[in-house]
Protein backbone atom coordinates (compact mmCIF):
# COMPACT_ATOMS: atom_id res chain seq x y z
CA UNK A 1 0.00 0.00 0.00
CA UNK A 2 1.27 3.47 -0.97
CA UNK A 3 -0.25 6.90 -0.33
CA UNK A 4 -0.60 8.98 -3.52
CA UNK A 5 -2.04 12.31 -2.36
CA UNK A 6 -4.00 13.91 0.47
CA UNK A 7 -6.38 16.88 0.23
CA UNK A 8 -7.65 18.59 3.41
CA UNK A 9 -10.20 21.42 3.76
CA UNK A 10 -11.66 23.12 6.85
CA UNK A 11 -9.95 20.60 9.13
CA UNK A 12 -9.06 22.08 12.56
CA UNK A 13 -6.44 24.82 11.95
CA UNK A 14 -5.96 23.90 8.26
CA UNK A 15 -8.19 25.84 5.88
CA UNK A 16 -6.95 24.14 2.72
CA UNK A 17 -3.92 21.94 1.94
CA UNK A 18 -2.87 19.30 -0.57
CA UNK A 19 0.11 16.92 -0.28
CA UNK A 20 1.45 14.78 -3.14
CA UNK A 21 3.43 11.81 -1.83
CA UNK A 22 6.60 10.51 -3.50
CA UNK A 23 6.98 6.78 -4.29
CA UNK A 24 9.55 6.17 -1.51
CA UNK A 25 10.12 7.81 1.89
CA UNK A 26 8.21 11.05 2.63
CA UNK A 27 9.18 13.43 5.46
CA UNK A 28 6.98 16.26 6.72
CA UNK A 29 9.09 18.96 8.40
CA UNK A 30 8.71 22.61 9.41
CA UNK A 31 8.30 24.87 12.46
CA UNK A 32 5.79 24.23 15.23
CA UNK A 33 2.08 24.95 14.64
CA UNK A 34 2.50 24.60 10.87
CA UNK A 35 -0.09 21.79 10.66
CA UNK A 36 2.08 18.64 10.28
CA UNK A 37 0.28 16.73 13.05
CA UNK A 38 -3.07 17.94 11.72
CA UNK A 39 -2.33 16.38 8.32
CA UNK A 40 -1.47 13.03 9.97
CA UNK A 41 -4.71 13.26 11.98
CA UNK A 42 -6.64 13.91 8.73
CA UNK A 43 -5.01 10.88 7.05
CA UNK A 44 -5.93 8.67 10.02
CA UNK A 45 -9.50 10.06 10.00
CA UNK A 46 -9.89 9.28 6.29
CA UNK A 47 -8.99 5.60 6.84
CA UNK A 48 -10.39 4.87 10.32
CA UNK A 49 -12.97 7.42 11.57
CA UNK A 50 -16.61 6.92 10.45
CA UNK A 51 -18.03 10.02 8.80
CA UNK A 52 -20.85 10.37 11.34
CA UNK A 53 -18.80 9.53 14.42
CA UNK A 54 -19.13 11.87 17.43
CA UNK A 55 -15.34 12.27 17.24
CA UNK A 56 -15.91 14.21 14.04
CA UNK A 57 -16.57 17.28 16.22
CA UNK A 58 -12.83 17.23 17.06
CA UNK A 59 -12.09 18.02 13.40
CA UNK A 60 -14.26 21.16 13.15
CA UNK A 61 -12.42 24.21 11.79
CA UNK A 62 -11.19 26.69 14.40
CA UNK A 63 -11.89 29.91 12.52
CA UNK A 64 -15.13 29.30 10.57
CA UNK A 65 -18.36 27.37 10.47
CA UNK A 66 -17.75 24.69 7.84
CA UNK A 67 -17.73 20.92 7.36
CA UNK A 68 -14.34 19.17 7.70
CA UNK A 69 -13.44 17.39 4.44
CA UNK A 70 -10.63 14.90 3.68
CA UNK A 71 -9.81 13.23 0.35
CA UNK A 72 -7.12 10.49 0.36
CA UNK A 73 -5.85 8.61 -2.72
CA UNK A 74 -3.77 5.45 -2.21
CA UNK A 75 -2.49 2.50 -4.26
CA UNK A 76 -3.21 -1.03 -3.01
CA UNK A 77 -0.80 -3.96 -3.15
CA UNK A 78 -2.47 -5.21 -6.36
CA UNK A 79 -1.75 -1.88 -8.15
CA UNK A 80 -5.34 -0.64 -8.04
CA UNK A 81 -5.95 3.00 -7.01
CA UNK A 82 -8.52 3.95 -4.39
CA UNK A 83 -9.86 7.38 -3.40
CA UNK A 84 -11.79 7.87 -0.16
CA UNK A 85 -13.71 11.11 0.46
CA UNK A 86 -15.19 11.91 3.88
CA UNK A 87 -17.05 14.90 5.31
CA UNK A 88 -17.40 14.67 9.12
CA UNK A 89 -20.48 15.49 11.22
CA UNK A 90 -23.02 13.48 13.21
CA UNK A 91 -25.89 14.83 11.10
CA UNK A 92 -24.10 16.06 7.98
CA UNK A 93 -21.40 13.42 7.62
CA UNK A 94 -20.91 11.55 4.34
CA UNK A 95 -18.43 9.05 2.85
CA UNK A 96 -17.60 7.82 -0.66
CA UNK A 97 -15.05 5.32 -1.98
CA UNK A 98 -13.89 5.33 -5.62
CA UNK A 99 -11.56 2.95 -7.50
CA UNK A 100 -9.41 3.21 -10.64
CA UNK A 101 -7.06 1.00 -12.60
CA UNK A 102 -4.96 3.86 -13.98
CA UNK A 103 -5.25 6.43 -11.20
CA UNK A 104 -7.12 8.83 -13.50
CA UNK A 105 -10.58 7.50 -14.22
CA UNK A 106 -12.43 6.62 -10.98
CA UNK A 107 -15.74 4.89 -10.44
CA UNK A 108 -17.89 4.60 -7.30
CA UNK A 109 -17.38 1.41 -5.24
CA UNK A 110 -19.14 2.22 -1.94
CA UNK A 111 -20.96 4.94 -0.01
CA UNK A 112 -21.89 5.73 3.60
CA UNK A 113 -21.21 2.87 6.08
CA UNK A 114 -20.09 0.49 3.33
CA UNK A 115 -16.99 2.66 2.85
CA UNK A 116 -15.55 1.73 6.27
CA UNK A 117 -16.25 -1.96 5.76
CA UNK A 118 -14.55 -1.88 2.34
CA UNK A 119 -11.55 -0.04 3.78
CA UNK A 120 -11.27 -2.69 6.54
CA UNK A 121 -10.98 -5.44 3.96
CA UNK A 122 -8.53 -3.43 1.83
CA UNK A 123 -6.19 -2.44 4.69
CA UNK A 124 -6.08 -5.86 6.44
CA UNK A 125 -4.84 -4.20 9.66
CA UNK A 126 -6.65 -6.51 12.07
CA UNK A 127 -9.60 -4.12 12.37
CA UNK A 128 -12.90 -5.37 13.83
CA UNK A 129 -16.11 -5.40 11.80
CA UNK A 130 -17.74 -1.95 11.48
CA UNK A 131 -20.26 -1.45 14.28
CA UNK A 132 -22.07 1.83 14.69
CA UNK A 133 -19.96 4.99 14.69
CA UNK A 134 -17.03 3.81 16.86
CA UNK A 135 -13.45 4.25 15.67
CA UNK A 136 -11.82 0.82 15.05
CA UNK A 137 -8.52 0.04 16.77
CA UNK A 138 -5.76 -2.55 16.31
CA UNK A 139 -2.04 -3.12 16.79
CA UNK A 140 -1.15 -1.89 13.29
CA UNK A 141 -3.30 1.26 13.51
CA UNK A 142 -1.27 2.25 16.58
CA UNK A 143 2.01 1.19 15.01
CA UNK A 144 1.42 2.98 11.68
CA UNK A 145 -0.86 5.93 12.50
CA UNK A 146 -0.43 6.67 16.20
CA UNK A 147 -1.13 10.23 17.31
CA UNK A 148 1.68 12.60 18.28
CA UNK A 149 1.12 11.93 21.99
CA UNK A 150 0.38 8.19 21.56
CA UNK A 151 3.65 6.85 20.16
CA UNK A 152 4.40 4.83 23.30
CA UNK A 153 1.18 2.84 22.85
CA UNK A 154 3.04 0.58 20.39
CA UNK A 155 4.89 -0.76 23.47
CA UNK A 156 1.65 -1.38 25.34
CA UNK A 157 -0.27 -3.22 22.59
CA UNK A 158 0.11 -6.74 21.30
CA UNK A 159 -0.98 -8.05 17.93
CA UNK A 160 -2.48 -11.03 19.78
CA UNK A 161 -5.14 -8.63 21.13
CA UNK A 162 -6.45 -7.80 17.64
CA UNK A 163 -10.06 -8.93 17.08
CA UNK A 164 -9.12 -10.10 13.57
CA UNK A 165 -6.19 -12.18 12.27
CA UNK A 166 -5.86 -10.06 9.12
CA UNK A 167 -3.23 -7.85 10.75
CA UNK A 168 -1.19 -10.80 11.96
CA UNK A 169 -1.35 -12.41 8.48
CA UNK A 170 -0.35 -9.18 6.74
CA UNK A 171 2.56 -8.62 9.15
CA UNK A 172 3.68 -12.24 8.72
CA UNK A 173 3.73 -11.88 4.94
CA UNK A 174 5.63 -8.62 5.20
CA UNK A 175 8.24 -10.09 7.57
CA UNK A 176 8.60 -13.16 5.34
CA UNK A 177 9.27 -10.95 2.34
CA UNK A 178 11.60 -8.78 4.39
CA UNK A 179 13.51 -11.82 5.62
CA UNK A 180 14.71 -12.41 2.06
CA UNK A 181 16.43 -9.04 1.98
CA UNK A 182 20.23 -9.39 2.62
CA UNK A 183 20.33 -6.11 4.50
CA UNK A 184 17.59 -7.32 6.83
CA UNK A 185 19.48 -10.55 7.41
CA UNK A 186 22.59 -8.59 8.44
CA UNK A 187 20.55 -6.41 10.75
CA UNK A 188 18.89 -9.47 12.27
CA UNK A 189 22.27 -11.15 12.83
CA UNK A 190 23.64 -8.01 14.47
CA UNK A 191 20.53 -7.79 16.64
CA UNK A 192 21.07 -11.43 17.65
CA UNK A 193 24.66 -10.61 18.65
CA UNK A 194 23.41 -7.74 20.78
CA UNK A 195 20.70 -9.97 22.28
CA UNK A 196 23.26 -12.65 23.18
CA UNK A 197 25.18 -10.07 25.21
CA UNK A 198 22.13 -9.62 27.43
CA UNK A 199 20.52 -13.09 27.50
CA UNK A 200 21.55 -16.75 27.50
CA UNK A 201 20.32 -19.28 24.95
CA UNK A 202 17.57 -20.27 27.38
CA UNK A 203 16.39 -16.66 27.61
CA UNK A 204 17.72 -15.91 31.09
CA UNK A 205 19.55 -12.68 31.79
CA UNK A 206 23.30 -12.99 31.75
CA UNK A 207 24.99 -12.44 35.11
CA UNK A 208 28.55 -11.88 36.22
CA UNK A 209 30.88 -8.89 36.24
CA UNK A 210 30.85 -8.55 32.43
CA UNK A 211 27.05 -8.57 32.18
CA UNK A 212 25.48 -5.58 30.48
CA UNK A 213 22.78 -5.65 33.12
CA UNK A 214 25.39 -5.55 35.88
CA UNK A 215 27.11 -2.54 34.29
CA UNK A 216 23.82 -0.73 33.83
CA UNK A 217 22.75 -1.69 37.36
CA UNK A 218 26.03 -0.37 38.79
CA UNK A 219 25.66 2.82 36.79
CA UNK A 220 22.06 3.25 37.96
CA UNK A 221 23.06 2.55 41.56
CA UNK A 222 25.96 4.99 41.35
CA UNK A 223 23.76 7.65 39.84
CA UNK A 224 21.11 6.94 42.49
CA UNK A 225 23.72 7.38 45.25
CA UNK A 226 24.97 10.59 43.68
CA UNK A 227 21.39 11.82 43.35
CA UNK A 228 20.78 11.01 47.02
CA UNK A 229 23.91 12.93 48.06
CA UNK A 230 22.89 15.84 45.83
CA UNK A 231 19.40 15.87 47.38
CA UNK A 232 20.93 15.83 50.88
CA UNK A 233 23.22 18.71 49.92
CA UNK A 234 20.23 20.53 48.48
CA UNK A 235 18.33 20.03 51.74
CA UNK A 236 21.35 21.29 53.69
CA UNK A 237 21.55 24.29 51.38
CA UNK A 238 17.86 24.99 52.00
CA UNK A 239 18.43 24.77 55.77
CA UNK A 240 21.43 27.07 55.45
CA UNK A 241 19.39 29.50 53.39
CA UNK A 242 16.66 29.46 56.06
CA UNK A 243 19.31 30.17 58.73
CA UNK A 244 20.71 33.03 56.66
CA UNK A 245 17.21 34.47 56.23
CA UNK A 246 16.64 34.15 59.98
CA UNK A 247 19.94 35.93 60.71
CA UNK A 248 19.04 38.64 58.25
CA UNK A 249 15.76 39.06 60.09
CA UNK A 250 17.75 39.47 63.34
CA UNK A 251 19.90 42.11 61.70
CA UNK A 252 16.79 43.96 60.51
CA UNK A 253 15.37 43.79 64.05
CA UNK A 254 18.64 45.17 65.45
CA UNK A 255 18.56 47.98 62.94
CA UNK A 256 14.94 48.73 63.84
CA UNK A 257 15.85 48.96 67.54
CA UNK A 258 18.82 51.12 66.63
CA UNK A 259 16.44 53.48 64.77
CA UNK A 260 14.14 53.55 67.80
CA UNK A 261 17.10 54.32 70.07
CA UNK A 262 18.20 57.09 67.70
CA UNK A 263 14.67 58.53 67.81
CA UNK A 264 14.74 58.47 71.62
CA UNK A 265 18.14 60.18 71.66
CA UNK A 266 16.78 62.79 69.26
CA UNK A 267 13.77 63.35 71.55
CA UNK A 268 16.11 63.75 74.54
CA UNK A 269 18.26 66.19 72.58
CA UNK A 270 15.18 68.22 71.68
CA UNK A 271 14.13 68.22 75.35
CA UNK A 272 17.59 69.49 76.35
CA UNK A 273 17.39 72.15 73.66
CA UNK A 274 13.94 73.14 74.97
CA UNK A 275 15.45 73.44 78.46
CA UNK A 276 18.24 75.59 77.12
CA UNK A 277 15.69 77.71 75.24
CA UNK A 278 13.81 78.13 78.54
CA UNK A 279 16.97 79.40 80.23
CA UNK A 280 17.58 81.81 77.33
CA UNK A 281 13.95 82.94 77.54
CA UNK A 282 14.35 83.64 81.25
CA UNK A 283 17.46 85.72 80.54
CA UNK A 284 15.55 87.64 77.88
CA UNK A 285 12.71 88.21 80.35
CA UNK A 286 15.18 89.60 82.89
CA UNK A 287 16.62 91.90 80.25
CA UNK A 288 13.09 92.97 79.24
CA UNK A 289 12.25 93.70 82.87
CA UNK A 290 15.40 95.84 83.23
CA UNK A 291 14.55 97.68 80.03
CA UNK A 292 11.01 98.12 81.30
CA UNK A 293 12.33 99.68 84.54
CA UNK A 294 14.48 102.05 82.51
CA UNK A 295 11.47 102.86 80.36
CA UNK A 296 9.42 103.59 83.50
CA UNK A 297 12.22 105.87 84.72
CA UNK A 298 12.36 107.67 81.37
CA UNK A 299 8.56 108.04 81.36
CA UNK A 300 8.71 109.55 84.87
CA UNK A 301 11.41 111.96 83.78
CA UNK A 302 9.37 112.76 80.67
CA UNK A 303 6.36 113.55 82.85
CA UNK A 304 8.51 115.91 85.02
CA UNK A 305 9.94 117.54 81.91
CA UNK A 306 6.39 117.96 80.58
CA UNK A 307 5.44 119.98 83.72
CA UNK A 308 8.54 122.11 83.34
CA UNK A 309 7.79 122.59 79.66
CA UNK A 310 4.27 123.74 80.47
CA UNK A 311 5.67 126.34 82.94
CA UNK A 312 8.22 127.44 80.36
CA UNK A 313 5.47 127.67 77.74
CA UNK A 314 3.46 129.99 80.02
CA UNK A 315 6.54 132.10 80.76
CA UNK A 316 7.44 132.19 77.08
CA UNK A 317 3.91 133.35 76.28
CA UNK A 318 4.25 136.24 78.81
CA UNK A 319 7.73 137.13 77.54
CA UNK A 320 6.48 137.06 73.98
CA UNK A 321 3.70 139.52 74.95
CA UNK A 322 6.25 141.84 76.62
CA UNK A 323 8.58 141.57 73.62
CA UNK A 324 5.64 142.27 71.34
CA UNK A 325 4.78 145.38 73.33
CA UNK A 326 8.46 146.48 73.31
CA UNK A 327 8.64 145.92 69.59
CA UNK A 328 5.50 147.97 69.13
CA UNK A 329 6.94 150.74 71.33
CA UNK A 330 10.24 150.59 69.49
CA UNK A 331 8.37 150.82 66.22
CA UNK A 332 6.52 153.86 67.51
CA UNK A 333 9.82 155.44 68.67
CA UNK A 334 11.41 154.80 65.32
CA UNK A 335 8.36 156.26 63.60
CA UNK A 336 8.55 159.31 65.85
CA UNK A 337 12.27 159.62 65.14
CA UNK A 338 11.60 159.51 61.42
CA UNK A 339 8.89 162.13 61.89
CA UNK A 340 11.31 164.25 63.95
CA UNK A 341 13.97 163.99 61.35
CA UNK A 342 11.48 165.07 58.75
CA UNK A 343 10.43 167.94 60.95
CA UNK A 344 14.06 168.81 61.48
CA UNK A 345 14.57 169.01 57.81
CA UNK A 346 11.59 171.26 57.52
CA UNK A 347 12.77 173.43 60.36
CA UNK A 348 16.20 174.39 59.13
CA UNK A 349 15.57 177.92 59.87
CA UNK A 350 16.99 179.76 62.77
CA UNK A 351 13.55 180.39 64.18
CA UNK A 352 13.14 176.70 64.82
CA UNK A 353 16.62 176.04 66.12
CA UNK A 354 15.65 176.36 69.69
CA UNK A 355 12.54 174.35 69.13
CA UNK A 356 14.60 171.69 67.39
CA UNK A 357 17.11 171.67 70.15
CA UNK A 358 14.31 171.31 72.63
CA UNK A 359 12.71 168.50 70.64
CA UNK A 360 16.16 166.86 70.13
CA UNK A 361 16.72 166.97 73.86
CA UNK A 362 13.24 165.58 74.36
CA UNK A 363 13.85 162.90 71.78
CA UNK A 364 17.22 162.03 73.21
CA UNK A 365 15.64 161.79 76.60
CA UNK A 366 12.93 159.64 75.08
CA UNK A 367 15.56 157.60 73.28
CA UNK A 368 17.51 157.21 76.47
CA UNK A 369 14.36 155.97 78.16
CA UNK A 370 13.74 153.59 75.26
CA UNK A 371 17.35 152.42 75.38
CA UNK A 372 16.94 151.88 79.09
CA UNK A 373 13.71 150.03 78.46
CA UNK A 374 15.42 148.04 75.65
CA UNK A 375 18.32 147.27 77.91
CA UNK A 376 15.87 146.11 80.54
CA UNK A 377 13.96 144.03 77.98
CA UNK A 378 17.13 142.50 76.41
CA UNK A 379 17.55 139.86 79.18
CA UNK A 380 13.89 139.06 78.89
CA UNK A 381 14.35 138.76 75.12
CA UNK A 382 17.28 136.46 75.64
CA UNK A 383 15.18 134.46 78.07
CA UNK A 384 12.38 134.40 75.50
CA UNK A 385 14.82 133.10 72.86
CA UNK A 386 16.02 130.52 75.37
CA UNK A 387 12.40 129.62 76.08
CA UNK A 388 11.71 129.25 72.35
CA UNK A 389 14.79 127.03 72.02
CA UNK A 390 13.62 125.09 75.04
CA UNK A 391 10.19 124.78 73.42
CA UNK A 392 11.84 123.38 70.27
CA UNK A 393 13.81 120.95 72.40
CA UNK A 394 10.58 120.11 74.18
CA UNK A 395 8.90 119.35 70.84
CA UNK A 396 11.88 117.13 69.87
CA UNK A 397 11.69 115.54 73.30
CA UNK A 398 7.98 114.94 72.76
CA UNK A 399 8.75 113.28 69.37
CA UNK A 400 11.43 111.19 71.07
CA UNK A 401 8.93 110.46 73.81
CA UNK A 402 6.43 109.19 71.22
CA UNK A 403 9.13 106.95 69.68
CA UNK A 404 10.16 105.85 73.14
CA UNK A 405 6.53 105.13 74.04
CA UNK A 406 6.18 103.05 70.81
CA UNK A 407 9.35 101.18 71.69
CA UNK A 408 8.09 100.78 75.24
CA UNK A 409 4.82 99.34 73.88
CA UNK A 410 6.75 96.98 71.62
CA UNK A 411 8.94 95.97 74.55
CA UNK A 412 5.85 95.58 76.67
CA UNK A 413 4.33 93.30 73.96
CA UNK A 414 7.56 91.34 73.82
CA UNK A 415 7.60 91.29 77.57
CA UNK A 416 4.03 89.95 77.59
CA UNK A 417 4.97 87.32 75.00
CA UNK A 418 8.07 86.48 76.95
CA UNK A 419 6.01 86.25 80.11
CA UNK A 420 3.52 83.94 78.31
CA UNK A 421 6.39 81.77 77.05
CA UNK A 422 7.86 81.83 80.51
CA UNK A 423 4.55 80.85 82.03
CA UNK A 424 4.15 78.13 79.39
CA UNK A 425 7.63 76.87 80.14
CA UNK A 426 6.79 76.92 83.81
CA UNK A 427 3.57 75.04 83.14
CA UNK A 428 5.51 72.50 81.06
CA UNK A 429 8.01 72.14 83.86
CA UNK A 430 5.16 71.96 86.37
CA UNK A 431 3.65 69.04 84.46
CA UNK A 432 6.86 67.08 84.72
CA UNK A 433 8.29 67.49 81.24
CA UNK A 434 11.73 67.96 82.64
CA UNK A 435 11.54 64.67 84.46
CA UNK A 436 10.23 63.10 81.25
CA UNK A 437 13.22 64.53 79.42
CA UNK A 438 15.49 63.05 82.06
CA UNK A 439 13.78 59.69 81.70
CA UNK A 440 14.08 59.96 77.90
CA UNK A 441 17.75 60.80 78.28
CA UNK A 442 18.16 57.81 80.56
CA UNK A 443 16.31 55.60 78.05
CA UNK A 444 18.42 57.07 75.28
CA UNK A 445 21.52 56.04 77.19
CA UNK A 446 20.16 52.53 77.57
CA UNK A 447 19.13 52.56 73.93
CA UNK A 448 22.67 53.55 72.98
CA UNK A 449 23.98 50.65 75.02
CA UNK A 450 21.44 48.29 73.43
CA UNK A 451 22.26 49.69 70.00
CA UNK A 452 25.94 49.12 70.67
CA UNK A 453 25.15 45.57 71.78
CA UNK A 454 22.97 45.05 68.70
CA UNK A 455 25.71 46.48 66.50
CA UNK A 456 28.17 44.03 68.04
CA UNK A 457 25.69 41.20 67.57
CA UNK A 458 24.89 42.40 64.07
CA UNK A 459 28.58 42.50 63.22
CA UNK A 460 28.90 38.94 64.51
CA UNK A 461 25.82 37.95 62.51
CA UNK A 462 27.19 39.62 59.39
CA UNK A 463 30.46 37.74 59.87
CA UNK A 464 28.54 34.51 60.37
CA UNK A 465 26.36 35.26 57.35
CA UNK A 466 29.46 35.89 55.26
CA UNK A 467 30.87 32.58 56.46
CA UNK A 468 27.57 30.82 55.74
CA UNK A 469 27.40 32.44 52.31
CA UNK A 470 30.92 31.16 51.55
CA UNK A 471 29.87 27.72 52.81
CA UNK A 472 26.68 27.97 50.75
CA UNK A 473 28.70 28.95 47.70
CA UNK A 474 31.01 25.95 48.23
CA UNK A 475 28.01 23.64 48.65
CA UNK A 476 26.33 25.17 45.63
CA UNK A 477 29.49 24.57 43.61
CA UNK A 478 29.67 21.00 44.90
CA UNK A 479 25.96 20.52 44.14
CA UNK A 480 26.43 21.93 40.65
CA UNK A 481 29.37 19.57 40.11
CA UNK A 482 27.29 16.66 41.41
CA UNK A 483 24.37 17.62 39.19
CA UNK A 484 26.70 17.83 36.21
CA UNK A 485 27.75 14.26 36.94
CA UNK A 486 24.12 13.13 36.95
CA UNK A 487 22.76 11.75 33.70
CA UNK A 488 21.07 14.18 31.37
CA UNK A 489 17.38 13.98 30.55
CA UNK A 490 18.24 12.17 27.33
CA UNK A 491 20.47 9.67 29.18
CA UNK A 492 17.79 9.12 31.82
CA UNK A 493 15.26 8.52 29.05
CA UNK A 494 17.66 6.00 27.48
CA UNK A 495 18.03 4.19 30.84
CA UNK A 496 14.26 4.21 31.33
CA UNK A 497 13.76 2.94 27.78
CA UNK A 498 16.38 0.26 28.36
CA UNK A 499 14.67 -0.83 31.57
CA UNK A 500 11.29 -0.83 29.81
CA UNK A 501 12.72 -2.87 26.93
CA UNK A 502 14.22 -5.30 29.42
CA UNK A 503 10.89 -5.72 31.21
CA UNK A 504 9.05 -6.17 27.89
CA UNK A 505 11.58 -8.73 26.67
CA UNK A 506 11.41 -10.56 29.98
CA UNK A 507 7.63 -10.57 29.89
CA UNK A 508 7.22 -11.50 26.22
CA UNK A 509 10.01 -14.05 25.92
CA UNK A 510 9.70 -15.53 29.40
CA UNK A 511 13.44 -14.88 29.73
CA UNK A 512 13.59 -14.95 33.53
CA UNK A 513 13.20 -12.42 36.30
CA UNK A 514 14.91 -11.04 39.36
CA UNK A 515 13.09 -10.47 42.67
CA UNK A 516 14.59 -8.37 45.47
CA UNK A 517 13.19 -8.81 48.99
CA UNK A 518 14.10 -6.20 51.61
CA UNK A 519 13.17 -6.85 55.26
CA UNK A 520 12.06 -3.88 57.33
CA UNK A 521 12.29 -6.09 60.42
CA UNK A 522 13.76 -9.54 61.11
CA UNK A 523 11.58 -12.14 59.39
CA UNK A 524 11.65 -15.83 58.39
CA UNK A 525 11.59 -16.33 54.61
CA UNK A 526 10.62 -19.56 52.77
CA UNK A 527 11.64 -19.50 49.08
CA UNK A 528 10.82 -21.80 46.11
CA UNK A 529 12.46 -20.99 42.74
CA UNK A 530 11.16 -22.75 39.59
CA UNK A 531 11.60 -26.50 40.16
CA UNK A 532 14.54 -26.19 42.56
CA UNK A 533 14.48 -27.33 46.16
CA UNK A 534 12.91 -24.84 48.61
CA UNK A 535 15.06 -22.95 51.12
CA UNK A 536 14.40 -21.36 54.51
CA UNK A 537 16.32 -18.54 56.08
CA UNK A 538 16.02 -15.67 58.56
CA UNK A 539 16.36 -12.28 56.89
CA UNK A 540 17.80 -9.61 59.17
CA UNK A 541 16.34 -6.11 59.42
CA UNK A 542 17.30 -3.76 56.52
CA UNK A 543 18.94 -6.66 54.65
CA UNK A 544 18.20 -7.56 51.03
CA UNK A 545 17.87 -10.92 49.27
CA UNK A 546 18.07 -11.13 45.47
CA UNK A 547 16.32 -14.11 43.85
CA UNK A 548 16.78 -15.01 40.14
CA UNK A 549 14.33 -17.31 38.35
CA UNK A 550 13.17 -18.21 34.87
CA UNK A 551 9.44 -18.55 35.36
CA UNK A 552 8.23 -18.76 38.94
CA UNK A 553 9.10 -17.57 42.45
CA UNK A 554 7.06 -18.50 45.56
CA UNK A 555 7.64 -16.68 48.86
CA UNK A 556 6.26 -17.31 52.35
CA UNK A 557 7.01 -14.32 54.55
CA UNK A 558 6.86 -14.97 58.31
CA UNK A 559 4.14 -17.61 57.85
CA UNK A 560 1.71 -14.73 57.38
CA UNK A 561 1.97 -13.77 53.72
CA UNK A 562 2.35 -16.06 50.69
CA UNK A 563 3.46 -14.50 47.35
CA UNK A 564 3.69 -16.24 43.96
CA UNK A 565 5.30 -14.46 40.97
CA UNK A 566 5.08 -15.91 37.42
CA UNK A 567 6.96 -14.32 34.49
CA UNK A 568 6.11 -14.36 30.79
CA UNK A 569 2.84 -15.38 29.11
CA UNK A 570 1.04 -18.70 28.66
CA UNK A 571 2.27 -19.01 25.07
Amino acid sequence: MRFVDLEVKNFQAVTSAKVDFAPQLNVLFGPNDLGKSTLITALRAALLTPAKSSDGSLFLPWYRDAIPRVVLTFEADDGRFWRVTKEFGESRGSAELLSSKDGKNFSVEAKAREVDEKLRSLLQWGLPEARGRNIPDSFLTNALLAGQSEVETILERSIREDPSDSGKSRLTRALAALAQDPLFKRVLEQAQVELDQFFTSTGRRRGGAKSKFAAVGDAVKSLTDELKVAVEQLDQSAATEALVNSLRGGVEEARRKEREATAMVEAARQAVEASRARVVAEEKVKEARAALAKIDEVVARAKTSADEVKALEAKVANDEAVVKKADEALAQVRQALRSAEEALQRAQSEEGARERELKRATLKSRQSELDAITAKLEPQREKAKASVEAAKQLLAAQADEKKLVAEVKALEAKSVEARSHLELARYVLDYGQWKTAERVAEKAGKAREEAAAFETKAAALVTKIASLEKDLQKRTTALTTALEKLPSIEQTAVFAKLETDRQIIDGRAGGGMSVIVKALDEVRLHTEVDDESPSDEVLKANKERSIDAERKVSLDVGQKVSIEIIAGTKE
